[in-house]
């Protein structure tokens, strides 16, 4: 384990890589129901976008989505490391979970 600049331990991890392609941006756009312009119209985007973003981009909850998606496989793993010990039940002390619908 490494140290942070304010001495606190460091934990680093590898996780497995995903690159996104168009198809998922317009999968995805359809699915939360994103429609608008700058998100679907291409010639909308050109038009009134500068250089560098001239082409589709992925909306940022679709971001934060795809990085949970990345990093799920590793909470567990995470949360474990982190209260190595500290006196705390299952799961951080989570202990059950309600609902109601």
């Amino acid at each position: 384990m490494t140290q942070a600049s304010h001495g606190e331990p460091v934990q680093r991890f590898k996780m497995h890589r995903r690159t996104i392609t168009e198809t998922d941006v317009v999968s995805f756009l359809n699915a939360a129901g994103l429609h608008e312009p700058f998100f679907i119209d291409m010639d909308c985007i050109q038009t009134n976008m500068t250089e560098p973003h001239r082409s589709r981009f992925a909306p940022g909850p679709m971001i934060i989505s795809l990085g949970m998606g990345l990093l799920a496989t590793y909470v567990a793993g995470i949360i474990e490391r982190t209260l190595e010990g500290h006196a705390v039940g299952p799961f951080g002390g989570m202990t059950g979970l309600q609902a109601r619908l």
